[in-house]
């Protein structure tokens, strides 16, 4: 039987990012759901095996980071709304080290060891890399 595809979502509310990187995703063996708002991006998660997050979504109405911490959350009713396995990957222009970034991730523990930062400014390769190691990773 023949292996089924990973289907990855990708949350970014810049479209022109978005065709890119489905397609590039695509190309490389993913099905890729795209969401543009906060409430496509928590009702399409749990139908994924990896998520590729902006950290900076003023379209989403909350943080990209706020957003994924929602859906670890594990006092909501119910749990969770993702896997313990599914790898988080926050996709930004902004490095990880930013003083702003730093401190908004201090902000909820939840997500503590459970993510990788990916410039977007690197390649697609750097990208599709990090989701197959989180994905080795969390299947240990």
């Amino acid at each position: 039987m023949p292996d089924r595809k990973l289907t990855v979502l990708l949350a970014d509310d810049d479209e022109v990012y978005v065709l890119c990187y489905k397609v590039c995703l695509e190309d490389a063996g993913f099905e890729v759901i795209t969401a543009k708002t906060r409430f496509e991006l928590l009702d399409y998660a749990p139908m994924t095996q990896a998520l590729v997050v902006d950290a900076c979504l003023p379209s989403l109405e909350m943080e990209g980071i706020e957003a994924v911490a929602e859906l670890l959350d594990e006092n909501q009713i119910g749990g969770p709304r993702i896997a313990a396995d599914v790898p988080i990957i926050f996709n930004s222009g902004y490095g990880e080290d930013t003083p702003t970034v730093r401190d908004k991730l201090r902000g909820y523990p939840v997500l503590a060891n459970r993510y990788e930062w990916v410039c977007k400014d690197g390649e697609i390769e750097v990208l599709i890399d990090a989701i197959n190691r989180l994905r080795r990773r969390r299947r240990r």
